[in-house]
């Protein structure tokens, strides 16, 4: 039996959202010593899919008493790419840009908010500590040595430390020098939606009204290069009113930069990378564009929906879902969608945006890094080659990519609504939509994610 450690949650002072205990890192108020899992990612559903996976159990911390052969696992979530590692490095990335010194930040060790108890199992090899990273992209190189000196700084063997990021990517090793090659990978996200869709929140969205009003839908909350060009062609090309679009600018943006050196340096970004800059200033110029359901505020970002409540006591009702975002994915006939890209880092990262279309059965194309779109197969979804020509996911360059797809919408904007929701509806597209659902309903990541632990701790996976 493998047994998860979980501390119990813990209200906040204001009365807010349950936090887990289990958790490090800093925040920009100062250092906390547990984080919520996340916005996207919600305790329930952790500990659901190890209640429901045979050989494993959640188990209180003041209820383990040790005096058994389980395997004990004792789980540390952060929120931000190993949230104590990735903040330090945009500190430093921010000040760079403004000119000064990067200050030296001390960091808290990972192990400092853990009882003694677990941290005397470990040392002798009597539990593993679970180090997940629970948020999108990659995690930085110095993370994985401050893992490494807080192992000799407590005294742990880095045998016990069981590192797990949330990224989907296959090739994380080849552009991180010290990145542990022990490393197991676990999409939350995939998770989380598989976990809304098992408690029957599908039902809430099959009873919203599914007549086509747009060609497309592309959301973008947060800022980056890949994504302002996306939008930027999609304004030049005329096509802004054929799809339900948010996109903000410098000064609406939730970050530190102000509205000229932001603009400042997305220009120069963009200009490296071989955007037409006129056609961007053009566009810019026009900016913010946001999508008038509940959310607008947070220019309708993925995460902010309906099915973001705690779906084990409350499953929403239509007339919830219908004031959500939800109701214009359902009311679109495809998902534009723009990945969580690291300028050409090539971490084929998968969030919420995709598993969203899938969840919402649409077919999608996806802007993002190198091979995203293709990654999606090598965990057994389909892409819609019926629909899509997805060569240009081979491209080096977003730029080229987003010429590419934007090209293709073009094309398909060019019909009228009506036919191409009839073309959206045939039996090809709709076996490919139905089959990715049910492959994200049946929690296959999930199940991929146990095969990996079980064969990463030497246990017999049980029958």
């Amino acid at each position: 039996m493998i047994t998860f450690i979980f501390e119990p949650e813990i209200q906040e002072p204001t009365g807010g959202a349950p936090k887990v205990s289990n958790g490090s890192g800093i925040d920009k108020q100062g250092y906390i010593p547990y984080n919520i899992i996340s916005d996207a990612v919600r305790p329930d559903t952790i500990k659901d899919a190890i209640n429901n996976t045979h050989g494993m159990r959640v188990m209180p911390f003041n209820k383990i008493d040790f005096n058994n052969d389980d395997v004990y696992i004792y789980p540390i979530f952060t929120t931000h790419l190993l949230n104590t590692f990735g903040y330090t490095d945009e500190i430093i990335y921010k000040q760079k840009h403004k000119f000064l010194e990067p200050e030296k930040v001390v960091i808290p060790s990972i192990f400092e908010f853990l009882p003694d108890v677990i941290i005397n199992k470990a040392r002798k090899k009597e539990l593993y500590i679970a180090v997940m990273s629970i948020c999108e992209g990659k995690a930085y190189p110095c993370g994985w040595e401050h893992v490494k000196l807080s192992c000799q700084q407590y005294n742990i063997p880095e045998s016990q430390i069981l590192p797990i990021l949330c990224g989907n990517h296959s090739e994380y090793s080849t552009h991180t020098n010290n990145f542990r090659e022990d490393c197991l990978h676990l999409n939350y996200y995939a998770l989380e939606l598989s976990y809304k869709i098992r408690k029957g929140y599908d039902t809430v969205l099959n009873k919203l009204p599914s007549e086509k009003k747009k060609h497309f839908i592309c959301l973008n909350s947060q800022i980056k290069p890949h994504r302002y060009h996306l939008v930027s062609n999609i304004f030049n090309n005329d096509l802004i009113n054929y799809g339900y679009v948010s996109c903000q600018n410098y000064e609406s943006h939730v970050n530190n930069l102000s509205q000229v050196e932001g603009i400042y340096q997305m220009k120069n970004i963009l200009r490296n990378d071989g955007a037409n800059m006129m056609e961007f200033v053009q566009f810019y110029n026009t900016l913010p564009y946001n999508v008038d359901s509940f959310d607008k505020d947070s220019y309708n970002n993925a995460l902010h929906s309906s099915w973001n409540h705690n779906l084990s006591s409350y499953l929403p009702s239509v007339e919830d879902a219908s004031k959500q975002i939800d109701a214009y994915y359902k009311s679109a006939a495809i998902d534009v969608v723009t990945e969580t890209a690291l300028l050409n880092h090539h971490v084929n990262f998968i969030s919420e945006k995709t598993f969203k279309s899938i969840m919402f059965k649409m077919p999608f194309i996806i802007s993002g890094d190198k091979g995203n779109n293709k990654e999606l197969l090598r965990h057994g979804f389909k892409l819609y080659d019926m629909l899509f020509d997805y060569s240009f996911d081979d491209l080096d360059s977003y730029v080229d990519r987003n010429n590419n797809i934007t090209k293709q919408l073009k094309e398909y904007c060019d019909m009228p609504l009506e036919k191409f929701a009839d073309r959206v509806n045939r039996d090809d597209v709709q076996e490919v939509v139905q089959h990715n659902f049910e492959l994200l309903q049946s929690n296959k990541i999930w199940n991929n994610f146990i095969d990996s632990l079980f064969l990463r701790l030497g246990v017999n996976k049980p029958i």
